[in-house]
């Protein structure tokens, strides 16, 4: 967890990173103070075994605005003339140790939404990242902006969102590099791995794709992605049914595979009007089960599944 504040005099901010524990799970546990030039809008963050990586979009988050007008404004964007740390990976050592900064290129801002996964390797972090050309959360999100299509399917609206390998090395010297794990004539967001594999090199994610056939916004589909192979991607869809953010059930079984258990979500049917709960197999992307039809459901994100509950 994080909260960030800014002064009456400053626009100084300070995010407050905090732990919890299972013996205490309702106690926050300071672990590090991080100090910004401007207050900053993190929508996500990365947490490896030993670090936590806090990405700087390079906008200033205003409070005045979120009271004021609409969200949207909220974003404020800066005037960054050279690379520096308001367009950076902070990295924060979990141990309190000291924090390092690796700046991007001014031609190269983080924009972003959702963190896919976050571990170590021998040269440093591995960051995977929604990454999208420009800010995402200063456009027009509007439902009424989202009903039209020709508005949904121009370029301008929410689109080319795409999943981005960012090499962080510890080594103050060494640049950050970058490497692209999603098709990029489709729009690719609402990551999952396997829970079991968070904080650590993972092969496989799954998403929700929209453009699936590189035309329509409203073209749906869960896609599969190996990381480690690059072999293609598997894919769920059916025409004019809108999936919602899957959920990776892991199997339990001694020795499992990563990609072994089940991708479950509601998908609503436009045809029918009606939703149903499916679910995949994770290793084929071919459907085990499905249950319904229900009444209509909206688009849902950020589920869990907790075992035994």
């Amino acid at each position: 967890d994080f909260i960030g504040n800014s002064g009456l005099l400053s626009e100084e901010a300070t995010l407050r990173i905090f732990k919890l524990g299972a013996d205490s799970p309702q106690v926050r546990h300071g672990v590090a103070d991080v100090k910004m030039e401007t207050p900053p809008y993190l929508h996500s963050f990365g947490l490896s075994e030993s670090y936590c990586v806090l990405p700087r979009m390079p906008v200033k988050f205003s409070t005045h605005s979120v009271l004021h007008e609409p969200m949207a404004h909220a974003f404020k964007p800066l005037d960054m003339t050279k690379e520096g740390a308001q367009n950076a990976f902070y990295i924060v050592p979990l141990n309190g140790s000291r924090g390092i900064v690796k700046t991007l290129p001014i031609d190269q801002p983080i924009w972003y939404t959702h963190t896919v996964n976050t571990y170590e390797n021998s040269s440093g972090i591995v960051i995977d990242l929604i990454t999208t050309p420009k800010n995402p959360f200063a456009g027009d999100l509007t439902l009424q902006t989202a009903k039209n299509k020709q508005k949904r399917d121009s370029a301008g609206f929410v689109r080319q969102n795409l999943v981005k390998r960012f090499l962080l090395p510890l080594d103050s010297d060494t640049p950050v590099t970058t490497e692209l794990l999603s098709d990029p004539d489709t729009h690719t967001d609402f990551p999952r791995v396997n829970p079991k594999y968070r904080s650590r090199k993972h092969c496989f994610y799954g998403a929700i794709e929209w453009f699936s056939d590189s035309q329509n916004f409203a073209s749906m589909a869960v896609v599969k992605y190996d990381v480690c192979t690059g072999d293609r991607k598997r894919v769920w869809t059916r025409k004019d049914w809108y999936p919602s953010e899957v959920t990776m059930v892991p199997s339990d079984r001694e020795g499992a595979a990563e990609d072994e258990g089940v991708l479950l979500f509601v998908a609503l049917d436009g045809a029918s009007d009606a939703t149903s709960l499916v679910g995949l197999d994770a290793s084929t992307m071919e459907t085990v089960s499905e249950v319904g039809p229900f009444p209509r459901i909206a688009f849902t994100t950020h589920g869990e599944f907790y075992p035994g509950m």
